[in-house]
């Protein structure tokens, strides 16, 4: 995960979608449901040069049977880095982040991100999916921070 995201090894996020797929949680996700990578700032992302959690989230779209839903959810404001951020600091750099495309959305929607840290991110997104419309939201990570 730190060579992708930090090291700009874009094979890891292939191997990382080919662990999650192998380790799917049997009938956790609706077949028709659609996967929604994480969105990055458009700035952190021309920075970096990718966003990870979409590289992860085509790689799964081909392994299974569910369609990538892209540049339908966008991060409509630069925030501070989440790492070495409280909880509650975490939760106000993420306020009214997101934002959502108008338009029809699916009814069941997977967001797809490389690591969770407290749940802040996703959170703040499917706060967002929600008031859009869209009934079913459910996240699948590559990896969870332990917690301290």
């Amino acid at each position: 995960m730190q060579a992708l995201k930090f090291r700009k090894v874009r094979a890891a996020a292939r191997v990382m979608a080919e662990v999650m797929w192998a380790r799917r949680p049997a009938g956790a996700f609706a077949d028709d449901a659609w996967l929604l990578p994480v969105p990055l700032h458009p700035w952190r992302q021309w920075r970096r040069g990718f966003n990870q959690s979409s590289l992860i989230a085509a790689h799964l779209a081909r392994l299974g049977p569910w369609r990538l839903l892209s540049g339908t959810a966008r991060r409509n404001r630069r925030t501070r880095a989440q790492s070495g951020l409280s909880r509650s600091e975490r939760r106000r750099n993420l306020a009214n982040a997101f934002t959502v495309k108008p338009g029809p959305l699916p009814s069941s929607i997977v967001l797809i991100d490389d690591v969770v840290t407290t749940g802040t991110t996703l959170d703040a997104l499917a706060l967002t999916l929600r008031r859009a419309g869209v009934e079913d939201i459910r996240a699948w990570v590559f990896a969870r921070t332990p917690l301290s």
